[in-house]
């Protein structure tokens, strides 16, 4: 399962309902839309299903698929443009490993 978080360097901040972000390193702005926000401050530890998730509940008159593409398209910006990182979270046979637990 691969999960989006903003990078540590970017900074970012809203005004107005319209959000700038900065990647400090290279210095380079981008403005977010409104809903291009939402997304954005959703990439917390989320994979793109959860993202898409959010923006259903905000958005529930746009068609889910069309809304998951939508996501999709806007987290490869995001990633090309260096502001996000990915992780990987294995699983276990398709459940999350439970540390700590044992089966009787």
């Amino acid at each position: 399962m691969i999960t989006f978080s903003r990078k540590a360097e970017v900074i970012w901040d809203s005004v107005d309902g319209r959000m700038t972000v900065c990647n400090v390193n290279s210095g380079d702005l981008i403005e977010l839309s409104q809903t291009a926000g939402y997304v954005w401050e959703a990439c917390e530890g989320r994979t793109a299903d959860e993202i898409t998730a959010i923006l259903q509940i905000l958005y529930p008159y746009i068609d889910v698929e069309r809304l998951a593409s939508d996501v999709r398209d806007f987290l490869e910006v995001l990633i090309d443009a260096a502001l996000l990182e990915l992780s990987e979270t294995p699983l276990l046979n398709g459940i999350e490993e439970v540390k700590g637990t044992k089966c009787q």
